[in-house]
């Protein structure tokens, strides 16, 4: 699955998804859908940016102050400037698509029983480049990060902690990454909160879902807290 509209409803609330954001680049919606293998990745043998797979995808809404500051670029914050140019140039502009950046913080770290060179990438920023994408789709932009396309080091990594995802409290933050001074401050795009997920509740994805022939309804999790961006 390489766009969440291929199996999952895309959320319509009026007056938040389907306003004039004041930017033709700029839609009033983010999708970020995150690809995470469910195998144990391998050493040997070819690479694959595919197979079977967890699906997580977030919905992201503009927030007052962003619309605000949209309608008025000229005395716009750096952060909302940025967001315009990599909204506009992310279909087409692997390198500056390449700035966006996840980072996520588990809670309370220390007192799981994860080994400390795992705890040591804890809150450490990832930028998402060659295994993210982006399409602009009407009312919403979607971003894709693929993490089969990731590091073995980082798969297996993901694949160790994966039984301990129920014990966790994850913080996890999106931003564009700024690169000149006049980008700067770097601000948090979009966050979401998830309170101990458990892959063994995953629900399997239907074929017929995945060839397109049916969509599942949107269903927000309570357990999860998404910020606007």
């Amino acid at each position: 699955m390489k766009n969440a509209s291929d199996v999952f409803e895309i959320p319509h609330v009026p007056g938040l998804t389907d306003i004039d954001t004041g930017n033709p680049h700029v839609p009033p919606m983010l999708v970020i859908n995150a690809t995470l293998p469910a195998d144990e990745p391998s050493l040997f043998g070819p690479s694959t940016t595919d197979g079977p797979s967890y699906i997580i995808v977030m919905y992201f809404v503009l927030a007052k102050h962003t619309l605000e500051q949209l309608k008025d670029l000229e005395h716009a914050s750096p952060a909302v400037r940025l967001l315009v140019e990599w909204c506009r140039r992310s279909e087409t502009d692997d390198t500056f698509r390449g700035r966006f950046k996840c980072m996520g913080v588990v809670e309370d770290i220390e007192k799981t029983k994860i080994p400390s060179f795992i705890q040591g990438y804890n809150g450490k920023p990832a930028l998402v480049q060659k295994s993210g994408k982006y399409r602009r789709y009407g009312n919403y932009a979607e971003a894709w990060v693929n993490i089969h396309g990731w590091s073995f080091a980082c798969k297996k990594g993901l694949a160790a902690l994966r039984p301990k995802f129920p014990d966790f409290i994850l913080n996890t933050g999106f931003t564009i990454e700024a690169r000149d001074d006049e980008e700067l401050p770097e601000v948090l795009l979009a966050g979401v909160r998830v309170i101990h997920l458990d892959p063994t509740q995953a629900k399997a994805i239907p074929t017929t879902t995945v060839m397109g022939q049916q969509n599942l309804p949107y269903q927000p999790q309570l357990r999860e807290r998404a910020d606007t961006y």
